[in-house]
């Protein structure tokens, strides 16, 4: 009669227990070849709850609703972590009763991960200016120069399928569309596109190198005079990231072009013009 009281009351003195008070996950998540100091993306599929790696790949995700009123979490939480140009990886946390399992494969009992976890890589992606002038940063007057050259050069580490903005001449020909001129000092952001273009997903293969060439006609450039990180729209194609994961960043928007797409944790080195007009 006793036990059965106490597991029908709506309150429990053991929540109030600080171990209770202060569970969290925790551990390191590295990235190979990481070259931006972009953070991994944290996310735990029951709680909905996140976070992101610190300068040192680490990250904590404090645990608050395990124990509640209405019911204790029982089984596995999946937590996964995020770059989007890296596989998608994940780790498995185990609970009984709102508290951290004896039994775990990935992480102690105490919620810590037993082995920190390095992301494998797809894709890398450079740039440089053909037209610029050299210098730090390279620079291009528009008065002078009858378009703007520009490279960007992908490295495949893995096979993948990239999605980017294109028009269609013929079957096997494209011109390539879709980059983001950011102006960094005051935010202005301009999207170049061709008229008619639309996105298209290609395979690649390990160990590929592409280079796409844009020459952009100096009167389609509409920009005002300044520094711009020139940004490429490079969609990596991965079935496997779950919905809810999308949410947390920030939604479908993060994979149109604009000003959104910047908010989507990528390892891509961008470079730095000056541009005068």
């Amino acid at each position: 009669m006793v036990l059965c009281a106490i597991h029908s009351c709506t309150t429990n003195p053991f929540w109030d227990d600080a171990a209770t008070r202060e569970l969290r996950i925790d551990g390191y998540v590295l990235a190979e070849g990481k070259e931006t100091d972009i953070p991994v993306f944290v996310w735990a599929d029951i709680l909905n709850i996140h976070a992101k790696t610190d300068a040192d790949g680490y990250f904590s995700l404090p645990v608050h609703q395990a124990q509640t009123p209405s019911g204790n979490i029982n089984g596995p939480m999946q937590v996964y972590f995020y770059i989007h140009n890296y596989i998608l990886d994940s780790a498995t946390v185990f609970f009984t009763d709102g508290k951290f399992s004896n039994e775990q494969t990935d992480f102690s009992n105490d919620g810590e991960l037993t082995e920190s976890i390095t992301l494998k890589k797809i894709v890398s992606v450079d740039s440089y200016c053909l037209s610029c002038r050299q210098g730090q940063p390279p620079s291009i007057n528009l008065n002078y120069e009858d378009s703007l050259t520009f490279i960007f050069a992908l490295d495949l580490h893995r096979n993948s399928r990239i999605s980017a903005y294109k028009k269609v001449l013929s079957q096997q020909e494209y011109l390539p569309s879709g980059v983001l001129f950011r102006n960094v000092s005051d935010g202005f952001m301009y999207i170049y596109r061709l008229t008619n273009d639309r996105i298209i997903p290609l395979d690649y293969v390990q160990d590929e190198n592409i280079i796409i060439r844009f020459d952009i006609d100096h009167d389609s450039l509409q920009v005002h005079s300044g520094p711009y990180e020139v940004i490429p729209f490079f969609l990596v194609n991965q079935n496997t990231i779950p919905l809810g994961l999308i949410d947390a960043l920030g939604g479908e928007s993060l994979f149109e072009i604009g000003e959104e797409y910047l908010q989507l944790p990528i390892d891509f080195k961008y470079d730095t013009l000056q541009i005068s007009n």
